[in-house]
């Protein structure tokens, strides 16, 4: 793992259709900056809680393919995303579908977590452990790991 990114979208209090969206690339050893691109859009997908994705996928997708053409050799190999990932109300938050439209692997980072039943705690506590397995082992290659190892 060399380059790991991460994107957010902050919005005007003035005017919530008004953001400026980022994607910084660190150095995974050194948490260098080594790339970020930025952009100021006027979002025409109005805020409906738990359908986050689609308002900000589509800039956000925009701006990692600033990335690839400006800077290819800082493409991030994995994604911190200010969005729930699997830890949302329908299981697939913003940060799963920018790891699925971008093919890159995601960690979503979500302010917060809301309700989940006692099963979800159970899987939440699973997830965690094997979160903990997949460092052990694969410290350095989280991106090499099967899509089915990583759900599981």
């Amino acid at each position: 793992l060399k380059y790991i990114g991460g994107t957010d979208i902050s919005f005007l209090k003035e005017d919530p259709s008004t953001a400026c969206a980022a994607v910084v690339v660190l150095n995974a050893d050194t948490l260098e900056v080594v790339h970020e691109e930025f952009n100021v859009v006027r979002l025409q997908v109005p805020y409906i809680p738990g359908f986050l994705a689609f308002r900000e996928a589509p800039v956000l997708l925009g701006l990692l393919e600033k990335v690839k053409i400006n800077a290819p050799h800082f493409c991030p190999q994995l994604l911190m995303v200010d969005g729930n990932g699997l830890l949302h109300p329908r299981g697939f938050g913003l940060a799963c579908h920018l790891g699925v439209l971008a093919d890159i692997p995601t960690i979503g980072v979500g302010k917060n977590v809301g309700y989940f039943s006692a099963v979800a705690q159970f899987q939440l506590t699973s997830r965690s452990i094997n979160i903990q397995l997949l460092r052990i082992l694969s410290p350095n290659s989280i991106s090499q790991c099967s899509p089915s190892f990583r759900e599981h």
